[in-house]
């Protein structure tokens, strides 16, 4: 009589649902595990765009704060000052730095006349029509064909820039325009454009009372062409973090397509069901849209350990449902032939005891070890691969608990019985898995992997009897570690990179809000840096920055940190420090790079600017706040007393913003 023919079937369905099941967890695993690299390679592009648009902020401040102290600003003092910053870096992407003056009703003649006398015979504000309120370009540099087409339009007649120089005017604050068309474009390869304004102000007539608008002389202002201005950004950001980033930007809080500013990729060719995220993004008084999207999904997602996953259940499953079926038919045939009931189960018994043996040389054979424990009365097993592992013997490691024990590392023991304990109790897990360190019979620290299956319970659901193999992890926690710090080191000076140093901030920031201590952040460029890369070339550069690097690190405490943000700049930050020291220590750090550097028998020479901003709690700063006003401080030395340093307290620069 046949009993139970459908068994193996139901095995072989179970078995085959389980290994799609772990197989498609491993894949979500999988996933998250990209959707959160991509998610902070998205946070970091959001950075490099704030900082950009902040750097241009300054230099429309520094524009503004120019044109406010100056008793006259001719057409050439203007050029000289943009040109300057061209020089510096200081402007990249940007379509140019100009000035619109605001102009009365009752000024409109006189400031036309004024502007013919200058050389420019056919000059008029346009559009023509009566306003009480006028503007006019005046200066826009670089002076060139593309902009002279921009000379003397009255941007406030436009409605949607009007909204962005108004809300400045009234605010005092930087303001980013909608998007719009700019003047410049000339009908081929036209592209979505912004424009930012800062006011400009008569100083004394605000100090006396005045209103903001009546006090107003009028706007310092950029151009920008989005599709070169993000395209800049994303170049550079990519080119240093390797990351692949489809990005694109919407004006306002909908993807509208006619308020589309940048795209660097084909919507259609995008899969959409793989790593996308989309935030708002805020600045300048506006809020954009920033959809983000992965170039390349597929390759971000590691497809091989669940795939694995699915063939070796499917193959433990077909193997147990061949077994059962085996067993089954077995079964059948010992009913019809019962003379050879005795044959047939020592043949069994031959087999089941061949695969025993199979299943325990496959354990030994991973560099593992298994282990078989009864909770009451307590007793251990230990295979030999287990003491193979481990470097001991059964003389010197009895079948006790308490001797495994005392192999565990110190730091890990608490953690190790806290797991243990948790899946003995009657309403624990039946498996568990844990990572912890050992101690090696010849002393050194190994990572193992150690997994148990809770196999006996008693009536009250309290553990019996467990079983479980554990293997050495030891080479994956190096490669893992080794990895990690690889992704956050700058290959050029062995120093830590941008990453790095934003990780390793934030934390220094939140650990002054817990305990009040005082932190500095050094924002240092280079000054000499690209004469020597154009004179003597790109290798004398890179020594240039590696000995750099190393003069600095020997002026910096072992738990400062020291970083390359990129190019020529460094940041370096000093923990629980006071005022004075922080001047000593900028002092040494330009002092130990005046020396000389040889290379290839020429001597160069190379100085230091730097800014520093101290905090020590006081006020709410977050780390992309203290880089940034670090970096100011340092633009300042650079155009007031290049390779010299200051000195700002986070509680003052709060006052003044």
């Amino acid at each position: 009589m046949k009993r139970h023919p459908y068994t193996p079937w139901l095995v072989l369905l179970i078995g085959t649902l389980f290994s799609l099941l772990a197989g498609y967890l491993s894949y979500s695993t999988e996933l998250n595990r990209a959707r959160e690299g991509f998610l902070f390679n998205t946070q970091q592009v959001e950075v490099a765009l704030t900082e950009r648009l902040l750097a241009y902020e300054l230099v429309l401040r520094g524009a503004a704060g120019f044109y406010e102290q100056s008793e006259h600003v001719s057409r050439d003092n203007w050029r000289g000052y943009t040109d300057k910053l061209r020089r510096d870096g200081a402007i990249t992407e940007v379509q140019g730095i100009g000035f619109a003056e605001k102009i009365n009703q009752s000024e409109l003649t006189a400031f036309e006349q004024r502007v013919r006398a200058e050389g420019y015979a056919d000059f008029h504000v346009r559009p023509v029509s009566q306003r009480d309120i006028y503007s006019s370009i005046v200066y826009l540099e670089p002076f060139d064909e593309r902009n002279q087409r921009a000379f003397g339009y009255d941007m406030y007649s436009e409605p949607v820039r009007y909204h962005a120089m108004h809300r400045a005017a009234m605010t005092g604050k930087v303001a980013l325009t909608g998007r719009v068309e700019l003047l410049q474009e000339n009908g081929s390869g036209i592209q979505p454009g912004t424009l930012m304004y800062v006011p400009v102000y008569d100083g004394a007539a605000l100090r006396a009372g005045v209103e903001r608008m009546d006090a107003l002389k009028g706007w310092a202002y950029s151009p920008f062409r989005m599709q070169d201005l993000l395209s800049g950004i994303l170049k550079d950001w990519e080119r240093e973090e390797g990351a692949s980033i489809a990005l694109r930007v919407f004006d306002g809080a909908e993807r509208l397509p006619a308020q589309l500013l940048y795209s660097n990729h084909d919507g259609a060719l995008v899969n959409p069901d793989y790593l996308k995220a989309s935030s708002p993004f805020y600045f300048g008084g506006r809020e954009w849209l920033l959809e983000f999207r992965h170039k390349n999904e597929v390759d971000a997602i590691y497809l091989l350990r669940p795939v694995a996953i699915i063939g070796l259940g499917l193959f433990v499953t077909l193997a147990l449902a061949a077994y059962l079926k085996l067993i089954a038919a077995t079964r059948d045939r010992a009913t019809e032939l019962a003379e050879k009931l005795t044959a047939d189960v020592r043949t069994k018994q031959r087999e089941l005891q061949m695969m025993e043996e199979r299943w325990r040389f496959a354990v030994e054979a991973t560099n593992g070890g298994v282990w078989d424990w009864t909770v009451k009365p307590e007793k251990v097993y230990f295979s030999e691969g287990w003491y193979r592992l481990f470097g001991y013997s059964s003389e010197q490691v009895k079948n006790e608990l308490s001797d495994w024990h005392d192999l565990v590392h110190p730091e890990d023991r608490a953690a190790v019985d806290t797991r243990i304990q948790e899946h003995l109790a009657p309403n624990g897990k039946n498996t568990f898995e844990s990572e912890y360190r050992v101690f090696h019979h010849d002393g050194h620290v190994m990572w193992v992997l150690d997994r148990g299956t809770i196999v006996e319970r008693d009536a009250e659901g309290h553990a019996k009897r467990v079983v479980g193999t554990i293997e050495d992890i030891t080479k994956e926690k190096h490669e893992m570690r080794e990895l990690q710090s690889a992704a956050e080191c700058d290959k050029l000076t062995g120093l830590p990179n941008r990453s790095a140093l934003f990780r390793q901030l934030k934390q220094l920031v939140a650990e002054v809000k817990q305990r009040p201590q005082a932190l500095a952040v050094l924002f240092i460029d280079l000054d000499g840096f690209k004469k020597i890369n154009d004179h003597y070339g790109h290798a004398a550069g890179d020594y240039v920055l590696r000995e750099v690097a190393h003069r600095f690190r020997e002026q910096l405490r072992s738990h400062d940190i020291l970083c390359r943000l990129g190019g020529d700049e460094f940041v370096a930050v000093l923990t629980d420090t006071q005022t004075c020291h922080i001047e000593t220590v900028l002092t040494r750090l330009i002092e130990a790079i005046r020396a000389p550097m040889y290379f290839e028998q020429n001597e160069m020479f190379i100085g230091a600017s730097i800014g520093a901003v101290v905090h020590d709690g006081g006020v709410e700063m977050t780390a992309t706040d203290l880089i940034r006003h670090a970096d100011a401080a340092m633009y300042k030395v650079k155009r007031e007393h290049r390779g010299g340093y200051e000195v700002h307290a986070t509680e003052d620069l709060a006052r003044l913003t």
